[in-house]
């Protein structure tokens, strides 16, 4: 469990350093482009982290499903090889997913407008600016969504309904609090990873591309410009301390969570 969760707060931390600095940045500074190699790159660490930390709370359900229904069994099945093994396999899934979701967006070309009305580069943004047939990247991001999301979203779900059953078998109003918020903070997680496959170009969107190939002979593409969130002038400045003692919390809180994991393992 313990060596899960240490591997997921570092998921989390660097999850969280994708998106939350160079939005702080722009904030500050009033500046809201970003360069290609930028955005590609924030396209391939956001996906990778997001797909890592799926697989790991995948990792984590069944982790918890063997602690609670086999518990005698518990260190024989759960042993130092297997978990290093699906932690390895998750990195490895991760990287792929990325690599070939980056690759296929390389190969795109975009319009002369590439506003990305987002506060980072999110890959179906840059797939409706894209001037470019983008048939092969929709099929893909359907296919590599069922192994990254819904696969272990399944996962995740048959693990907490067998132990949901198995303390309903001996009902206590202790057991069945600790079931139900162990199962809704790994929940809340996963469903944040639909938001990622939920977009798609419209027809509308497909025919003002095909114009924009008429209009622009595919021209190379420098940067983006992020449009950031709708927030008021006045209020940056506010809504910049909120952002970044969001940011620092969850990198402070990660990191304490596995300095205390650490010394735990020292205290044996």
């Amino acid at each position: 469990m313990y060596f899960f969760l240490s591997h997921l707060a570092l998921t989390d931390i660097s999850f969280s350093s994708v998106t939350a600095p160079k939005m702080l940045k722009n904030m500050l500074t009033d500046s809201q482009s970003i360069s290609y190699a930028g955005c590609v790159s924030q396209v391939y660490f956001f996906i990778f982290f997001a797909d890592l930390d799926s697989f790991l709370l995948t990792s984590m359900a069944y982790d918890r499903y063997v602690a609670i229904c086999h518990p005698l069994h518990y260190t024989t099945i759960m042993s130092q090889s297997l978990c290093v093994l699906l932690v390895v396999v998750s990195w490895v899934l991760s990287f792929a997913s990325a690599l070939l979701h980056t690759l296929l967006l390389a190969r795109l070309s975009f319009c002369g407008n590439n506003t990305l009305p987002h506060f980072f580069c999110n890959l179906s943004a840059l797939l409706k600016l894209s001037s470019s047939d983008i048939t092969i990247n929709e099929l893909v991001i359907f296919t590599v969504g069922v192994v990254t999301i819904t696969v272990p979203l399944i996962c995740i779900l048959v693990s907490y309904g067998h132990i949901g059953a198995t303390i309903l078998r001996t009902p206590s109003i202790k057991g069945i609090c600790k079931a139900l918020s162990t199962c809704g903070s790994h929940l809340c997680s996963e469903e944040s990873g639909y938001e990622r496959s939920r977009e798609k170009p419209s027809h509308q969107e497909k025919r003002e591309k095909m114009s924009c190939i008429r209009r622009n002979n595919q021209s190379i593409t420098s940067g983006f410009i992020l449009l950031g969130l709708p927030i008021q002038p006045e209020d940056q400045g506010m809504y910049s301390a909120l952002f970044l003692a969001t940011y620092l919390t969850t990198v402070l809180g990660n990191l304490l969570i596995v300095l205390l994991i650490k010394l735990k393992n020292l205290w044996r």
